[in-house]
């Protein structure tokens, strides 16, 4: 988790946490939930804008995990080029 203390990449004293994977020098970015929805994932995509900026960096992929996802959350998700694995569509 990180504090923003003085409020440089976000709101002061903003707590930002984003599962991170590392793999052969490769960074993933991760969000993990049991139902996405579209503000779900829209959180995602600006905690990870985010991160970039404080690690100085870019991930190899983004990838969104769920048990189910909502339709407008799987596009959305497509239109940020975040990677999903989920198990049901909810309409």
């Amino acid at each position: 988790m990180y504090v923003d203390v003085d409020g440089r990449y976000y709101r002061r004293e903003a707590k930002l946490e984003l599962d991170v994977y590392v793999h052969n020098e490769k960074v993933y970015f991760m969000e993990i939930k049991s139902h996405g929805e579209i503000e779900d994932v829209e959180w995602f995509r600006e905690k990870c804008d985010i991160v970039k900026r404080i690690i100085g960096g870019e991930p190899e992929k983004l990838i969104f995990i769920a048990i189910n996802m909502d339709k407008e959350a799987v596009e959305r998700a497509k239109q940020f080029y975040i990677d999903l694995i989920y198990g049901a569509i909810i309409e």
